[in-house]
């Protein structure tokens, strides 16, 4: 059941199923654009902000 919700994911985020497994492993070590990259395709944005 779980692999077949992973490879929904990445039919939704537009990559593989093996770079979900590779960007969301808790050993996964993933580029930080990959994981903007990943947000951005399932419709999640990230923003910086100055520390206040």
């Amino acid at each position: 059941m779980a692999e077949k919700k992973v490879s929904e994911l990445a039919k939704v985020a537009k990559v593989n199923r093996s770079s979900v497994y590779n960007i969301l492993s808790k050993d996964a070590n993933p580029s930080f654009c990959s994981v903007v990259s990943f947000a951005y395709n399932l419709g999640i944005d990230f923003r910086l902000s100055p520390v206040k």
